[in-house]
């Protein structure tokens, strides 16, 4: 329990790194539609409009995200295991910005814009009747319609951004530290060390000390997973998961 405390405190560095950005990419999804009512177009058109999220900055965020923090656990291990560290650091930083450009997180990647495109659509359907009812006027209804769009959308992001910073700073902390332990050549065991918070998983807590070699699967509420937070595993077994791993010489 108190190693997985000290890994979570060097986690935090990075989910309050990854906070603020996170939070401004998804906040400025909603631009393009606060642009068009700004225009004083006909609310009722944006029922036909197409909604299109830019995910490239999102892309590139994650990369950045997962390359920082994984390097940083990877190197970590590496001077836990062995002393030439820094030799490695540059094939680390390749290794983990292939791992951020591997199908595993282009799926979330696109979980997030298909998120937005769904939240932007429902707050449409939900808000245009309600204002249309209240306005005196188109006008009014335009900016009506605006202020309520922007304020429900900040607070879906700030609720969006703490969930994804939480689960990929897991998942990007355990790849790397998973990679920087390969590197060594090193035989060793894995140690699932579960996070025992007061929303920790009951399956988590009952993986906690759980071993198997390097190159095996813990099995995790009946699932095989590489690491805690590996995106391979289902929703429940990933999302907001602050599990780490130890390691032992075999």
């Amino acid at each position: 329990m108190a190693n997985w405390r000290t890994m979570d405190r060097e986690r935090g560095t990075f989910r309050q790194r990854n906070r603020k950005p996170m939070f401004q990419l998804l906040s400025s999804q909603i631009s393009p539609i606060l642009n068009y009512l700004d225009e004083g177009r006909d609310i009722e058109s944006l029922y036909d409009r197409n909604i299109v999220v830019d995910d490239e900055p999102i892309v590139k965020r994650y990369e950045e995200m997962y390359t920082d923090t994984g390097v940083y656990f990877g190197m970590k291990e590496r001077r836990m295991f062995k002393s030439e560290d820094e030799i490695y650091r540059g094939l680390l930083v390749e290794e983990m910005l292939k791992y951020a450009r591997s199908d595993k997180i282009a799926q979330n990647i696109q979980i997030v814009g298909d998120t937005s495109r769904e939240i932007i659509q429902r707050l449409i359907r939900q808000l245009v009747p309600e204002v249309i009812e209240e306005a005196s006027g188109m006008q009014q209804a335009a900016t009506m319609l605006r202020d309520r769009i922007e304020s429900q959308w900040h607070t879906y992001a700030r609720f969006r951004t703490e969930r994804i910073v939480r689960t990929e700073i897991t998942t990007a902390s355990n790849a790397g530290s998973l990679k920087g332990i390969r590197s060594t050549g090193i035989p060793v065991k894995k140690v699932w060390a579960a996070a025992f918070s007061s929303n920790t998983r009951d399956q988590h807590a009952e993986a906690n000390g759980q071993k198997v070699k390097e190159e095996e699967y813990f099995i995790v509420n009946g699932e095989q997973m590489e690491h805690p937070g590996d995106p391979s595993g289902s929703a429940g077994n990933v999302i907001n998961c602050r599990c780490a791993m130890t390691y032992e010489r075999i």
